[in-house]
């Protein structure tokens, strides 16, 4: 217990930075739309279906927040190895890990359940669900999805640990469980609306009614949560708690036993042996120095995967939504006028160029070494970090034009305002990322969410078009 506190406390020192009251403000907006979307949801009569519904979004952003975190989580820090080297059993680390990956989920959960709880309340949707069951439901939510997630994270680390394109490989993984995640959100949606619209109605049962049953027959822990904290029933309540720690329970005991395992897989990677990676000397072919500047940031565009998942997290939604409404045959004309804004935010997402330089790190003596113009430095990083974004807003744009028909001139405003802002947006993250990069910072994570690039750059690009689309709603 004592050597537990004792990491707990060093942790939490290592977290503790004023650069993470930035992200206040861009939490304190994620949590107004949440409650909006609740309220919108109310509204359109499927009131007594949201405790359940803010249940499935903050499982599902656990979920997809731990496969992101899948390095740190699993293996711990840059000094994991030195602390095995300590009188600290495993078991302490790994509970560390726990109760920090724990916290953030919690956090995670708060954002969502509680703005779906607010309305569902001022709605008196249902009384059954008292203050103690969503508390409850609060501190339960995330266990089984991050043991869940976990457990398929170590998996996939033990398997790809001696693959040369590892990271690679690991970046497209994190890609596919936020599409998935992504997926999922919108196929919920999608049977609201077709609930809604009575396009798929099976009884003379009430809106809300129909949404949960459809909702609980496909997500059974969904099911335990409606039946048991929601309605009260004691059984359901006793197998939700019960699938909820058993799920965390198999984690902590895996993760336990294949620690030092995991710690020395990623650590300490392969150099001999049978499965040592071939060297060939004379094999490297002379490029030019745009082309090899260029392959060099796809490599480490492609490579790392904090840096991919923040560059096209915002491009998933910004292609899957349209898709979704032209699947549906969905026409709200009451947004036509927001959509541009919409593209912008989601575009603003995926703009990186604030950190661009600071992301070479320690790596940076080499290119200031060698016999390459900044300029083409710049312009290279410009243009691997707006090309993706700017074909995504474009495209994005005309997959709406055909969502809304608004017409020529709608059609201009649809594709070229958010073209417009993309490039104004990367040319100014840019300059801060050039005029402020920190080559110190050893961790792409802290590089991508802190600082003054993030500051002046990254959160007001992103702020201003959703501050833009809520005014025109």
């Amino acid at each position: 217990m004592r050597n537990y506190l004792l990491l707990l406390r060093i942790r939490l020192k290592e977290a503790r930075s004023p650069a993470k009251l930035i992200s206040v403000v861009l939490y304190a907006v994620l949590f107004a739309a949440f409650y909006a979307a609740a309220d919108f949801i109310a509204a359109h009569g499927f009131a007594s279906a949201l405790p359940v519904c803010g249940y499935i979004g903050a499982a599902v952003l656990c979920f997809a927040a731990v496969v992101l975190s899948i390095n740190e989580t699993f293996s711990g820090k840059d000094d994991s190895e030195f602390l095995l080297s300590m009188p600290i059993a495993s078991s302490a680390q790994v509970f560390v890990m726990f109760t920090r990956m724990y916290a953030k989920s919690f956090l995670y959960t708060l954002l969502i359940e509680l703005p779906f709880y607010l309305v569902c309340r001022s709605q008196a949707a249902v009384p059954a669900f008292c203050p103690g069951a969503f508390i409850a439901g609060l501190f339960l939510t995330s266990l089984p999805v991050c043991g869940i997630a976990t457990m398929v994270g170590i998996f996939l680390v033990l398997c790809l640990v001696d693959s040369p394109k590892k990271d690679s490989i690991l970046s497209c993984i994190s890609l596919f469980f936020i599409s998935l995640a992504l997926f999922i959100l919108l196929y919920a949606a999608d049977q609201f609306y077709l609930i809604g619209s009575g396009r798929l109605r099976t009884s003379g049962e009430s809106l809300s009614a129909q949404a949960v049953a459809v909702i609980t027959k496909n997500i059974r822990l969904a099911g335990f949560y409606q039946k048991g904290l929601v309605e009260g029933d004691v059984t359901y309540i006793f197998l939700f708690v019960f699938m909820s720690f058993i799920w965390y329970a198999v984690f902590l005991f895996i993760h336990t036993m294949s620690y030092r395992t995991v710690i020395t897989a990623l650590r300490s990677p392969v150099t001999h042996g049978p499965k040592a990676p071939e060297v060939i000397l004379g094999s490297m072919k002379p490029h030019s120095v745009f082309r090899a500047l260029w392959k060099k940031e796809i490599t480490q565009f492609v490579g790392s995967k904090a840096y991919l998942t923040r560059s096209v997290s915002g491009l998933l939604p910004a292609l899957m939504v349209p898709l979704d409404l032209l699947i549906l045959d969905f026409h709200p004309v009451q947004y036509s006028r927001a959509v541009p804004a919409l593209i912008c935010a989601f575009a603003a997402f995926s703009s990186t160029g604030y950190c661009s330089m600071s992301m070479e790190g320690k790596r940076s003596w080499i290119l200031n070494a060698a016999p390459i113009d900044a300029a083409s430095l710049r312009h290279i990083k410009l243009a691997v970090n707006l090309t993706p974004v700017l074909c995504a807003a474009a495209l994005s744009g005309i997959l709406f034009s055909l969502v809304f028909r608004p017409g020529p001139v709608g059609v201009l405003c649809y594709i070229l305002l958010p073209l417009i802002y993309v490039l104004l947006a990367g040319l100014y993250g840019a300059f801060l990322g050039e005029r402020f990069a920190d080559y110190r910072c050893e961790s792409e994570i802290l590089i991508l969410r802190r600082g003054l690039p993030y500051l002046l750059g990254y959160l007001p690009s992103v702020l201003l078009p959703l501050f833009i689309f809520f005014l025109l709603l």
